[in-house]
C-alpha cells in the first residue's frame, strides 16, 4: 500500500511528536520526584534538628538533677509517642540509657553509626538509611549533649521517610498513566492515517 507525501509526513511527525512526549514526561517524572524526595529530606533535618534541640535541653537538665534511668526513660518514651519518633539517650560512651520503643538493653551500644561518632566529638550528625524506591528511607539525626564544653551524651532521633516515597510513588504513577494514554492515542491516530 503507497502513501502520499503529506501521510508519510504527518506519521512521521506523530512518531516523532509521541517519542519526545515520553521521554519528556520520563524527564519531568524522574526530576520531579527527585526534587519533592530532596526537599522533604531537608525539611525532616532541619525539623529532627530543632526537635533534638529542645530534648537536648531537657537531658542536659536532666543530667544536672541526676534523675534515675526510669524517669528518663518514661520521659523519652511519651515523647516519642506524642512526635512519633524514634528517640534515644546514649551516655558519653554512646551505650543507650532510654528509648522510645522500650526499655534498652545494657549492652546497646551505638558508637559505630556515623551520626553517632559525630556527635561524641561535638558536631551534630546525620545520615540516610534504607531505600526510597522500597519505602523505607530513614533520617537518622545524633546531637551532643554537652556540659561545660564537654560532651556528656547523645540524642539520637530517627524518622521514617516512608510517606514522602509514597508521595513520590504517587507522582510516578499518574505520570505512568498520563504516559499509557498519550501512547495510547499516538497509535490509535496512526492506525487511522494509515487506512
Amino acid at each position: 500500500m503507497r502513501f502520499s507525501v503529506r501521510t508519510n509526513t504527518a506519521l512521521t511527525a506523530i512518531v516523532i511528536l509521541t517519542v519526545t512526549f515520553l521521554v519528556s514526561v520520563r524527564l519531568v517524572e524522574r526530576g520531579l520526584t527527585s526534587r519533592v524526595l530532596r526537599d522533604s529530606e531537608e525539611q525532616w533535618l532541619a525539623n529532627l534538628k530543632n526537635t533534638g534541640a529542645v530534648i537536648v535541653a531537657y537531658v542536659r537538665d536532666f543530667q544536672t538533677a541526676k534523675v534515675d534511668q526510669a524517669f528518663l526513660q518514661e520521659y523519652v518514651r511519651d515523647l516519642g509517642k506524642s512526635t512519633s519518633l524514634a528517640i534515644r539517650v546514649l551516655d558519653d560512651r554512646a551505650i543507650c540509657q532510654a528509648d522510645s520503643r522500650g526499655p534498652p538493653l545494657a549492652t546497646e551500644n551505638y558508637a559505630a553509626r556515623k551520626e553517632v561518632r559525630e556527635a561524641l566529638k561535638g558536631r551534630p550528625g546525620h545520615r540516610f538509611t534504607g531505600s526510597i524506591r522500597e519505602g523505607t528511607r530513614a533520617l537518622q539525626v545524633a546531637l551532643p549533649v554537652k556540659q561545660e564544653q564537654r560532651v556528656t551524651g547523645v540524642v539520637q532521633l530517627s524518622r521514617n521517610l516512608g510517606e514522602e516515597a509514597e508521595t513520590a510513588r504517587a507522582i510516578r504513577r499518574q505520570l505512568f498513566a498520563v504516559t499509557k494514554w498519550t501512547t495510547g492515542l499516538g497509535v490509535l491516530l496512526l492506525a487511522f492515517l494509515r487506512f
